[in-house]
């Protein structure tokens, strides 16, 4: 696994693996983080729990669930399957937020 290194002033501020990192989103999609979270809750999962299984951080998850982080589609299969789901139920469950 590649790990990216942030140099500041000489010292090592961050070493995260690279597939870890989520930058908020420019255009949010507030009705998925809040499928995500329904659905967590619903199976009574803890986010660490659920972030562990899909292979997230704990921190992606929340911003993803607070929908200030769009998650690609590899990120959003893995967290469908973490939640013993699939991403057609979890677009059935935005589609019933948008409406």
């Amino acid at each position: 696994m590649f790990v990216e290194r942030c140099f500041h002033f000489g010292l090592t501020l961050a070493l995260l693996p690279t597939s870890k990192l989520m930058r908020r989103s420019e255009r949010p999609q507030p009705a998925l983080g809040a499928a995500v979270r329904q659905l967590r809750e619903k199976r009574g999962a803890t986010q660490e729990a659920v972030a562990r299984r899909a292979d997230v951080t704990t921190a992606t998850l929340s911003l993803i669930e607070r929908g200030q982080a769009n998650p690609t589609w590899d990120t959003l299969k893995k967290i469908a399957a973490a939640l013993d789901s699939s991403m057609g139920e979890l677009g059935r469950i935005v589609d019933r937020m948008e409406t």
